[in-house]
């Protein structure tokens, strides 16, 4: 089976060869492509655009490290940037402060790691097929 970064699976295991020249386009565009849309988002939420920078490049390099499958797509979404600023401005925290937005961040990482350490994947399932797929 053929996967990613010219990545083969044998034995669960993912080994990785040279990348086709299909992967490295893709890869460049995904990535010229996230460069205005994560300021974008960072300007929607109120933050600083470079902020936008920080939070398309960390959790995909992040991602593309701890991922166990080549299907998995970790990118910018709206809706997080949406709500991060309300969420802290609700706490009663500057939404201005950059520790505030990284404490925030992590807080949303370690909420994640330990739902997927306790294997609530499943929660998932009650999710419609609809918002899923898109």
């Amino acid at each position: 089976m053929r996967g990613g970064l010219a990545g083969t699976v044998r034995g669960g295991v993912q080994r990785f060869g040279r990348p086709r020249p299909a992967d490295v386009t893709s890869g460049m565009v995904t990535g010229l492509f996230s460069i205005p849309e994560g300021m974008a988002y960072a300007a929607i939420a109120g933050f600083h655009p470079v902020a936008g920078l920080y939070a398309g490049v960390v959790p995909a390099a992040v991602g593309s490290l701890t991922a166990r499958t080549v299907l998995m797509v970790t990118t910018l979404t709206s809706a997080i940037a949406l709500t991060s600023q309300s969420v802290l401005s609700d706490a009663g925290l500057d939404p201005k402060d950059a520790g505030n937005v990284a404490m925030l961040t992590l807080m949303v990482g370690v909420v994640m790691l330990v739902m997927g350490l306790l294997r609530l994947g499943a929660v998932l399932s009650f999710v419609s097929n609809a918002v899923m797929t898109g």
